[in-house]
């Protein structure tokens, strides 16, 4: 995935569906802005008071296109998917921007610098600068970029990740998959109280020869908690798309469509 355009930081997006929603919506008019105004013209997507503009949808596209290693201008299919599939990635991050807004959910000026300067450690020399002229970016846009995944992420963390309940039964049930593979070293069993941060780890009689390799208890949950979410991600998407609609400018999505320029 391309670092400068990342649109993929929750999963599933199901942009295929929302994609082929889109072209319906195009021609069929259903569910878009018909305003024939110059307010309508000012942008392609809008989700209450969030709206993606006619220029920042022009700069993620060239931004995407640039991650193709020909020129995707030359087939006429493929662009229009592109555009479709960025139409929907840039709908579903209005939704839920939308809701983290309604949580008041935020990320912090001081937030965002500290996460750019992790990512830099990763671009000795000038090759961050470099990566984003490459990129066909600027470090403007590549910052709000990298600050709506910070929100969305923690949106998802606090909405639906951290919500999520492990149970002993999970731990079983995971134990028993994995203990044939040689991943689950040591048989654990949890004492659970009901709180998060009140689970206590018993140990069972049952040790492998590897248990200075066991898999630690927060580690373990993590990975079940994210297994879970994954599970339940379609329909609670599903609930905040029905909660949060976006407004598609038709007009102005299909002078994309139409133009290659």
């Amino acid at each position: 995935m391309n670092l400068f355009c990342q649109k993929q930081c929750y999963r599933p997006l199901k942009c295929f569906i929302f994609a082929c929603f889109l072209l319906c919506m195009l021609f069929t008019g259903c569910r878009t802005d018909n305003k024939a105004s110059a307010v309508s013209s000012d942008y392609v997507l809008k989700c209450g008071n969030l709206l993606i503009s006619v220029s920042e949808f022009s700069e993620e596209l060239e931004c995407e296109k640039s991650a193709y290693p020909y020129d995707i201008n030359s087939d006429m299919k493929k662009y229009k998917d592109l555009v479709l599939d960025l139409a929907a990635q840039l709908s579903q991050e209005l939704v839920l921007r939308a809701a983290a807004a309604e949580d008041g959910i935020s990320v912090t000026e001081k937030e965002i610098d500290a996460a750019a300067k992790e990512v830099k450690k990763d671009f000795p020399g000038d090759s961050f600068q470099k990566m984003l002229i490459e990129n066909a970016v600027s470090y403007p846009v590549w910052k709000k970029r990298l600050g709506i995944r910070l929100l969305i992420n923690r949106f998802i963390k606090k909405s639906l990740k951290d919500k999520i309940e492990i149970t002993p039964e999970d731990i079983e049930k995971y134990y028993q998959l994995h203990k044939k593979t040689g991943e689950f070293h040591k048989k654990y069993v949890v004492q659970h109280d009901g709180q998060e941060n009140g689970s206590q780890w018993g140990r069972t009689q049952e040790k492998s020869d590897q248990e200075k390799s066991d898999i630690e208890e927060k580690k373990l949950l993590n990975h079940l908690r994210l297994q879970k979410a994954e599970e339940k991600y379609p329909a609670w998407i599903d609930a905040l798309n029905k909660k949060f609609p976006v407004e598609i400018n038709k007009k102005a999505l299909g002078v994309f469509l139409r133009s290659k320029e």
